[in-house]
């Protein structure tokens, strides 16, 4: 964790703002989420936070162009998953 030069303001790394993020989704403290493995942090957020952004993406989708205001389309995707592996021999 850094410090900023604003006092009482932290940085957080890609693990923390992770774990936080899965915390408040599955009601529970972050410090619990930091004893999971690399790859179950990053495969949750990427699952939830996914989630998140399809539902953003679907409501912008069906705002008119007014409404939108000129704010820019959600991405598709937060983490991309790859499901086609090709076989190896």
């Amino acid at each position: 964790m850094e410090s900023s030069k604003n006092e009482g303001e932290v940085k957080l790394n890609c693990y923390m703002y992770m774990a936080h993020y899965l915390a408040k989704k599955i009601s529970c403290q972050p410090w619990e989420i930091l004893t999971w493995s690399t790859c179950e942090i990053i495969v949750s957020y990427g699952v939830y936070a996914n989630e998140e952004v399809k539902k953003s993406r679907a409501e912008w989708q069906r705002l008119d162009a007014k409404s939108r205001g000129g704010s820019p389309q959600p991405p598709e995707r937060i983490i991309d998953f790859y499901t086609d592996v090709p076989e190896e021999g």
